[in-house]
């Protein structure tokens, strides 16, 4: 009777009042849910529970019973299996969402505000626990699919009346995908992260969808994959190139960095020269030194020629093959007027020396093959290349005795005339003149003689080469006096000589006396390429 007037807008107010005091008396005469669930007439419901307007009430009335009657409370799941079945039953829940009774067909994106979703969520709970394939989390992405509830979750998030269970749901969506095995490709749509653009790794889903990967990839071998591989997928190279350098500097994405850097290596299969000049940094000369890219390529190429033993490269030898000689000398020495690169000129110094001496090229060679001085007539000291050729011919003369060769020997095959003397000229430039000190200082040393107290007697540097870096033969000196050089940072005293062995104090300690920049072996992390004090330190 009163179900009849329910349905009778004229009625209806009254039914509801009449039907509110009946539920509870049957409440305080304990009548159990099942009783309850004949008396509304929900047993002759059929297929079509979900449909009829008492199936909500009988719901109320089974977690009032539970709450007042704990030792006696009946589960609303079990009630309808015992009527329904397992089979039948599942199907129903499954078919749950399109409840118009619940009217969560229409919720939308405001499916959590609803006020009969956490209806619904009762007997579905109920259910879950005799049969976990029938979870919440699956019957809503069935309905809605998982890019639409995605976004649905997302937004309730930004809601505090919402915010906690919607992030409880997005946690059991993630599992959901990993047991049904979601692609890493899928799951990146899924969470929009194909439309971040440059703005990866600031989207706060991309270190969930990471985690994703990796945890799909521990628990289905077969469904092993990486992070740069799928990234590939949505970026060119350049692209995933700037995501790096844009998140290289944040602290919470280095970490990141540099794993996506080593699985960029096998993904690409470059070459480090292929790398240096898809970076563009055969294009930068003069700063390729002060160029982060120069960071991702110098991790690149340890990478690199970690997994290929048998092809070594160096910065050095890519720098040559990409500028030549000339131009590389030159960045060199424009690197030492600035503080911040003049570090890292004397290592390039040093690697370039070594090279040289490697290929075996002696200083004849460099002067007429390689810097090209022969042609310099008598503009020969007022041309910056000299002084770097100065250098090699001293650390050549001390290696090779025997073999030497002097300065004048090879100003003979230039046009050079030792009698046009810089000092009958007072008028020259100033430039010119800084040239005649260093030309007289020249004259004043024998370059063929004194190897012995070389600064070159510091013996090997980490790779068991020479160290070039230094020399004790004024050229050092020179390019400190004159104005292009001029630094606060090298005085005077920085140069003096300790003796055989012993080194020259450049504003630290004592080469080959625990030394900050150079003296610390590969084996304790300052290695040539830097993972300590060096300038490959990144």
């Amino acid at each position: 009777m009163i179900i009849a007037a329910q349905e009778n807008p004229k009625t209806q107010q009254l039914a509801d009042e009449l039907q509110t005091r009946q539920l509870q008396y049957w409440l305080d005469n304990k009548k159990t849910p099942a009783d309850v669930f004949k008396l509304l007439e929900l047993s002759k419901a059929g297929d079509n529970l979900l449909d009829n307007p008492q199936v909500s009430t009988w719901l109320s009335y089974v977690a009032d019973f539970k709450k007042k009657t704990p030792r006696k409370s009946q589960e609303s799941i079990p009630i309808l299996t015992t009527h329904y079945g397992d089979e039948a039953l599942s199907k129903i829940l499954l078919e749950a969402k399109q409840t118009p009774i619940l009217a969560l067909n229409k919720a939308g994106d405001k499916l959590l505000d609803n006020p009969q979703f956490a209806t619904w969520l009762s007997y579905v709970d109920d259910f879950n626990w005799k049969d976990p394939r029938i979870s919440r989390i699956s019957v809503m992405a069935r309905y809605y699919g998982d890019e639409t509830l995605t976004k649905m979750l997302f937004e309730a998030m930004k809601t505090p009346s919402t915010a906690n269970i919607a992030a409880k749901f997005h946690e059991e969506q993630i599992q959901l995908w990993l047991n049904t095995q979601k692609s890493p490709g899928d799951v990146f749509k899924f969470l929009s992260l194909n439309k971040a653009d440059e703005k990866l790794f600031d989207n706060p889903q991309f270190m969930t969808w990471v985690k994703y990967v990796d945890d799909l990839s521990k628990g289905y071998s077969d469904k092993k994959t990486t992070v740069m591989s799928v990234l590939a997928t949505h970026y060119n190279n350049d692209g995933l190139v700037k995501l790096l350098e844009s998140a290289r500097n944040a602290p919470r994405s280095s970490k990141l960095v540099k794993r996506l850097e080593a699985e960029q290596k096998w993904l690409t299969k470059e070459t480090p020269d292929d790398l240096f000049k898809r970076l563009e940094l055969d294009k930068m000369e003069n700063d390729v030194l002060i160029s982060p890219q120069l960071k991702t390529w110098i991790n690149y190429m340890k990478e690199y020629n970690a997994a290929n033993p048998k092809y070594q490269t160096t910065l050095i030898g890519t720098m040559a093959a990409n500028y030549g000689n000339v131009k590389l000398v030159k960045v060199r020495d424009e690197a030492m007027k600035v503080k911040g690169t003049a570090s890292t000129a004397k290592k390039l110094q040093s690697e370039l020396f070594q090279r040289w001496v490697q290929k075996g090229w002696a200083p004849n060679y460099i002067f007429q093959s390689v810097l090209h001085l022969d042609e310099a007539g008598d503009k020969i000291f007022t041309n910056p290349l000299v002084v770097t050729w100065g250098k090699y011919l001293s650390a050549f003369n001390r290696d090779n005795l025997g073999k030497e060769t002097t300065v004048w020997t090879k100003l003979a095959a230039t046009d050079y005339d030792p009698d046009d003397d810089y000092g009958r000229h007072p008028h020259k430039h100033d430039h010119d003149h800084d040239q005649s000190n260093y030309r007289r200082r020249l004259e004043d040393k024998d370059t063929t003689k004194s190897t012995e107290s070389s600064a070159y007697s510091y013996g090997k540097d980490d790779y068991g080469h020479d160290d070039y870096s230094h020399d004790d033969y004024g050229y050092d000196a020179y390019a400190y006096e004159h104005d292009d050089y001029k630094s606060s940072d090298y005085k005077v005293d920085d140069y003096e000589h300790k003796g055989y062995g012993g080194g020259y104090s450049y504003g630290y300690k004592t080469y080959g006396s625990d030394c900050d920049d150079y003296s610390d072996d590969y084996d304790k992390g300052n290695d040539y390429y830097g993972h300590g004090n060096d300038y490959y330190s990144y």
